[in-house]
């Protein structure tokens, strides 16, 4: 190395000490500040200029010595962060002369962690449950130890069934579900149904548009229910173009006009639902004059709680939320129900894999047995449980060449068609017949805007 290059490398370990030190001293903690953090990071960058062997004894030193203050100040009851943090620097420093680029980032990411200690003790204590943490740990053992013992070779009848790739479709999926369920805990159905039934879609869109449809029985957050409901939608067709994208690039881009213009067509319609409250509810639904909204068509609220969840909703068992005063003008809305099913329970994980097994087994067999037609409609069959099941078979079936990609177009269009049958069912099971005929009314705009780009697309 250069000389310049040199002081460079150790001006980026004194400058993450700094910056680490900074945080710690203005969050109280004055007896390790700014300069000792420094300190820190610069004895790091010399010790690896020095050898590996000097920089480990560093790092050991300042694990020894963090250990040994924290055992003498009994007194100090703020938790180890501080100590922990020192000895890390260290380790900053060290790696700053070899990768700067990585040390910087490995600081900013301890910041954030350092910066976020409300909202994560909010998370543990007030959003997680002992369910989440069990669903958390089936997931680590399916992504971390079942996937990589998992063969990647083609097994079964016709070759269709590949181990490696079910499980890691599985994965990816339970995944974006997982997301979408820590978005619904964090926000909370008072932060916005729209924004909770997005996040539900990634789990379960046929779930989320029963829940949504009953929510939608009081009528002053039916509005919000149904854009939710039609979100929940755009999310699950996100998802689906994501599966493609991972299989088979070709149906992947082949489906992004008719996925863009349908999802510009769901933002939309949802939009209109949102924000076009008092028209559209009192030319679907007029009421009277001086008729009290509470004596409506749709069953009666008595206290904030006395809203159910559909059995596709399950509600974690042991929730430890604080319980919050009931406010009467958000009366409909109960802010310790998540919209979202647990993503991680093991009983859907294993379903996911039967499921995707099974269509993976049928679309390769209706394609060798009736062609385009056979794979159409087993897709369309699948589709009534799971399209994205569905359209994983007819994007692998195009990857290994044994259909076309408007075969496979016109195979993930059956299964959509088939799954928002099953929506539209449950949307009128759910919410009664009004909110049925107005769920199904608004999403003829995208089903159709899909469906013509997709017929253009592929002429």
């Amino acid at each position: 190395m250069s000389v310049p290059s040199d002081w460079w490398h150790l001006a980026v370990a004194i400058a993450v000490g700094l910056l680490v030190g900074l945080e710690r001293e203005r969050s109280g903690h004055e007896s390790v500040g700014a300069r000792t953090f420094g300190i820190a990071g610069l004895i790091g960058g010399v010790s690896a200029a020095i050898s590996p062997v000097a920089a480990g004894a560093a790092i050991l030193t300042a694990g020894i010595l963090a250990a040994v203050a924290r055992f003498r100040d009994q007194s100090n009851a703020t938790g180890n962060t501080t100590e922990i943090a020192l000895v890390a620097v260290v380790g900053l420093g060290a790696l700053s002369w070899t990768s700067p680029a990585l040390a910087v980032g490995a600081a900013v990411a301890m910041l954030t962690l350092l910066w976020a200690k409300k909202p994560i003790h909010h998370l543990a204590e007030d959003l997680i449950t002992d369910s989440d943490e069990r669903d958390a740990l089936i997931f680590f053992v399916a992504a971390f130890i079942i996937l990589p013992l998992a063969p990647d070779v083609d097994l079964g009848p016709f070759g269709a069934l590949n181990p490696h790739r079910i499980w890691t479709i599985v994965v990816l999926l339970t995944a974006t579900g997982w997301l979408g369920y820590v978005a619904s805990r964090i926000l909370g159905p008072r932060r916005g149904l729209a924004i909770t039934g997005l996040a539900g879609g990634f789990v379960s869109a046929s779930a989320t548009t029963a829940a949504m449809a009953h929510r939608a029985r009081n009528h002053d957050v039916e509005n919000d229910a149904l854009a939710a409901a039609i979100l929940a939608s755009l999310s699950s067709l996100v998802l689906l173009s994501s599966i493609c994208w991972f299989v088979s690039p070709s149906v992947f881009t082949a489906l992004i006009p008719s996925s863009i213009v349908g999802g510009i067509a769901l933002i939309a319609v949802a939009a209109a639902a949102l924000f076009q409250h008092s028209r559209l509810s009192g030319v679907l639904h007029p009421v009277p004059r001086g008729v009290n909204r509470a004596h409506r068509s749709g069953p009666q609220l008595t206290d904030a709680t006395s809203v159910a969840v559909p059995a596709e909703t399950p509600v974690p068992a042991e929730p430890t939320e604080r319980t919050q005063p009931a406010k009467p003008e958000h009366a409909a809305i109960p802010e310790q129900e998540p919209v979202s099913p647990r993503p991680f329970d093991i009983k859907p994980v294993f379903l996911l894999a039967a499921v995707l097994t099974l269509a993976l087994l049928l679309g390769r067999w209706g394609a060798a047995a009736f062609g385009t037609t056979g794979l159409t409609a087993v897709s369309a069959l699948i589709g009534l449980a799971d399209s994205h099941a569905a359209a994983l078979a007819a994007a692998q079936l195009e990857a290994a060449g044994s259909v076309s990609t408007t075969a496979a177009l016109f195979a993930i269009a059956a299964a959509l068609a088939a799954n928002m049958i099953v929506k539209i069912v449950l949307a009128f099971v759910a919410g009664g017949m009004r909110i049925g005929a107005r769920f199904t009314t608004l999403m003829c705009v995208p089903v159709v805007a899909f469906t013509t780009t997709l017929y253009l697309t592929t002429r």
